[in-house]
């Protein structure tokens, strides 16, 4: 009986240490969990910053028209530019579409 006893004091003590290690190890994956966790949202954040300065840039060197087009087409939103309406001499109509883009990136003619 004694030594049934004997048996299962050490056992209760090798699953003490078992239960220890593993409590351990358990600390030691939640804390590479927390951090990778961690890196990912900073890795994100940064790629949302990236973004938005992009963005900013985008508006800071494309007119304004070009950006707000680019934008709505972004959303599967077509522009469609209204012909231009041009009246010479009070009698003749021009119905014609004009690609103000192209116009505004042509360099100025000098005479």
């Amino acid at each position: 009986m004694d030594e049934a006893i004997a048996g299962l004091s050490s056992q209760i003590e090798t699953n003490k240490e078992e239960l220890k290690l593993l409590l351990l190890q358990n600390t030691s994956l939640h804390h590479l969990l927390q951090t990778k966790s961690n890196h990912s949202k900073i890795r994100q954040m940064e790629l949302e910053k990236t973004q938005v300065e992009a963005l900013r840039l985008k508006a800071l060197f494309h007119p304004p028209s070009t950006f707000i087009s680019s934008g709505m087409a972004a959303f599967g939103i077509q522009t469609i530019k209204p012909p231009l309406l041009a009246v010479d001499d009070g009698v003749e109509v021009v119905d014609e579409y004009i690609d103000f883009d192209a116009v505004n990136s042509q360099p100025p003619n000098h005479i």
